[in-house]
């Protein structure tokens, strides 16, 4: 699978995982509205601060983040590894998107108090979502076009960047 279609479909998966959190713990909708609505602004602003500030250390500008999911693994590609599947790994996104999903809703409905945590948690998943869609994929499109060379997947960790290689 091309690192570029990874990032825009891991990104769109975060960001309807996002929306989903933000919908079921919407301050109110259960009548349980506490004035939690304010939990968004730092949850959303967190979530690409650090990755951001993390990405600085390393020596990429905070100005570029298209960069800050994108210079590590592209820098490490190796050439001529085997490729992850593309079917495959949709499935495993789609499956674990949906794994996320079911659990949020359950943990939901079965505590109120977890609600205003959900609803945070939305914004910053959507957030992460939105900088790999709209950041990290047209990035990873540049780069490649630019080296002529198109980066795919060698391993996907659960969690951390994957491992790409080049043909």
């Amino acid at each position: 699978m091309r690192f570029a279609s990874y990032s825009a479909l891991n990104g769109t998966c975060s960001a309807l995982i996002g929306v989903l959190f933000i919908v079921a713990g919407f301050p109110g909708l259960f009548g349980d509205d506490d004035g939690a609505w304010w939990y968004a602004i730092p949850a959303t602003l967190v979530v690409p601060l650090i990755i951001g500030a993390v990405a600085s250390r390393r020596g990429i500008p905070f100005t570029a983040p298209g960069r800050w999911l994108t210079d590590r693994p592209i820098a490490a590609a190796g050439a001529a590894l085997s490729t992850l599947p593309a079917d495959k790994l949709k499935r495993r996104l789609i499956v674990e998107t949906v794994i996320w999903a079911a659990i949020a809703l359950a943990v939901i409905a079965g505590f109120t108090t977890s609600r205003p945590f959900a609803y945070a948690t939305g914004w910053a998943s959507l957030a992460y979502g939105l900088l790999e869609l709209l950041a990290s994929a047209p990035r990873i499109r540049a780069v490649e076009e630019e080296r002529r060379t198109v980066y795919l997947l060698h391993r996907r960790p659960g969690f951390g960047t994957p491992d790409l290689t080049t043909p």
